[in-house]
């Protein structure tokens, strides 16, 4: 139905009014039941079901036609300035407090808190 109606490449969605306008009848049709004035079928059901589900379409698609249109790779190349640091880089120094070296018990984790 959406491709009938609109363009895939068009990335720009519907008023949110006629979202929540979809919405109404679902919401009649339950409150009606509740109220014992009205049986809802399974054909009420099934048409105010169908009829928000094709207007939610209107929403969904063009973000999802959005996010496909997104060049990934970009987001998953690897940078050339980056190099990684070899295993063979020394430590960082300990800190000193007052003249005399702090050791971390970051090498332990069993030991922490």
């Amino acid at each position: 139905l959406y491709p009938l109606a609109r363009s895939l490449k068009r990335t720009d969605s519907p008023a949110r009014g006629w979202l929540f306008l979809s919405a109404v009848p679902i919401q009649v049709d339950w409150l009606l039941g509740v109220a014992g004035i009205w049986d809802n079928t399974q054909v009420s059901r099934f048409l105010t079901g169908a009829l928000l589900g094709a207007t939610a379409g209107f929403f969904i698609v063009p973000g999802l036609m959005d996010v496909l249109q997104i060049d990934w790779r970009r987001f998953f190349a690897k940078s050339g300035t980056d190099e990684p640091q070899s295993k063979t880089t020394p430590p960082p120094p300990a800190p000193v407090v007052s003249g005399r070296v702090v050791e971390s018990d970051y090498g332990s984790p069993s030991s922490r808190i």
